[in-house]
């Protein structure tokens, strides 16, 4: 065990096979930590992976957590396949217009779009393993991509 949460927080969510994985909500704490169960969920890209667990708390931004994530995909990209070196791109420019509180609805729609399109197009697994992140927080923490483009502002850094 690595000791829970730091200072009291709530858990808020995980990568349960490294940034590669699906991010998994509370709601899947219980899930057992294999490749069969997570696999058996209902999440587009849950996996053990790499098996490298990463917890964050109520503190952590999920945007801020995936514009890392597509930032370390589009610097690692080879660029030899346009889905993924166009993508990682266009999803870190979209998030960080997001995060700027430049407040454009249309962004929400577009990084799905472009998640999309890199869904079962790119050449390796390095474009492929963008996708589930972009998923599974528009899925399970729209409401803090909506907070964001409604108000300009992180609802979560009001926690910390």
């Amino acid at each position: 065990q690595a000791g829970g949460v730091r200072g009291g927080r709530q858990f808020k969510a995980c990568f349960p096979g490294g940034s590669s994985a699906a991010i998994l909500p509370e709601q899947y704490l219980d899930t057992p930590m294999d490749y069969d169960a997570l696999a058996k969920l209902d999440v587009y890209g849950s996996m053990l992976g790499s098996g490298a667990l990463i917890v964050m708390d109520d503190t952590t931004c999920m945007l801020e957590v995936v514009e890392r994530t597509v930032e370390f995909y589009r610097d690692e990209s080879c660029g030899k396949c346009t889905p993924c070196r166009e993508g990682t791109l266009w999803l870190g420019q979209a998030l960080h217009r997001i995060l700027a509180g430049r407040r454009r609805t249309e962004d929400l729609e577009l990084l799905n779009g472009i998640a999309r399109g890199m869904t079962g197009t790119c050449f390796c697994p390095l474009g492929e393993s963008v996708p589930p992140a972009i998923y599974s927080t528009l899925r399970f923490f729209k409401h803090e991509y909506e907070h964001h483009v409604k108000t300009g502002a992180c609802d979560v850094k009001v926690l910390a």
